[in-house]
C-alpha cells in the first residue's frame, strides 16, 4: 500500500523494546559527543573535591558536562560497563520508563546522550526516528556478519573505535594510518568492521 504514514511509524516504533535497547546501549557507549557540553554557571555552586572536601566554583565558570565518562563508569553502570549489553537494568527515562519510545530526551544523572534538559539536543527526536528507518530498512535488506579480524580484536567496546568530532563525521573515515593519532592512539581503522549480506542475492 505504498510508504507506512507517521502513525504506522510510531506504532511500529513502540512494538520494538529491544530495538530501543539497543540503540540505547549504542548511544550509551558511542555517544556522538563523548566530550559533552559546555555550561555557564548562573550562581556559585560546589563540587566535592579531594578528601571529600567541598570546592566552591564562583558563578559565570564555565564547566563541561562530560558524557563518555558517567556512560563507562563501572560505579554507576557496573563492572560491565564497557560491555555491550542491551538487556541490562534501565533506570528511570533512559528508555522513557518503559514506553519503548516517546518523543522527550531519553537521559538520567548517569545517561545524557542529547545532553540535558532546558538545552538539549535540538535533533534529538528526529535522531531516534531517522536511526530506527535505517536500521529497519538495512535488517530488511542485508544479513551482516563480523569479519574474522573483528571477532578477535579486543577493541570492539573500545571508545577509540568511535569518532569524536561532534558530528558523525565524513563517510570516509574509516581508516587512518597506523600512528599513534589513528583511531585514538590504536592505528588502524575505526567502527566495527563486518560483511554486509544481500537478503535477496
Amino acid at each position: 500500500t505504498g510508504e507506512p504514514d507517521s502513525v504506522e511509524f510510531v506504532e511500529f516504533m513502540k512494538a520494538s523494546p529491544f530495538l530501543t535497547k539497543c540503540i540505547t546501549e549504542t548511544l550509551r557507549l558511542w555517544p556522538v559527543v563523548p566530550n559533552g557540553t559546555f555550561r555557564q554557571l548562573s550562581h556559585d555552586d560546589y563540587v566535592k573535591g579531594p578528601g571529600g572536601e567541598q570546592v566552591l566554583i564562583p558563578k559565570g565558570t564555565f564547566v563541561q558536562v562530560t558524557t563518555v565518562g558517567r556512560h563507562r563508569d563501572k560505579k554507576l553502570w557496573g563492572e560491565d560497563a564497557d560491555v555491550f549489553n542491551p538487556d541490562r537494568e534501565w533506570q528511570d527515562d533512559e528508555i522513557w520508563h518503559d514506553q519503548v519510545y516517546a518523543a522527550r530526551n531519553p537521559h538520567s544523572p548517569r545517561f545524557s546522550p542529547f545532553t540535558h534538559t532546558p538545552r538539549d539536543c535540538i535533533g534529538k527526536n528526529f535522531a531516534q526516528m531517522e536511526m530506527r528507518t535505517i536500521i529497519t530498512q538495512l535488517f530488511k535488506n542485508f544479513t551482516f556478519e563480523l569479519s574474522e579480524e573483528e571477532k578477535t580484536s579486543n577493541l570492539g567496546t573500545s571508545i577509540a573505535r568511535g569518532m569524536n568530532n561532534g558530528t558523525m563525521g565524513p563517510s570516509d573515515v574509516d581508516y587512518f594510518p597506523d600512528t599513534d593519532a589513528g583511531a585514538g592512539g590504536f592505528g588502524g581503522v575505526y567502527g566495527m568492521h563486518c560483511y554486509a549480506i544481500p537478503r535477496n542475492a
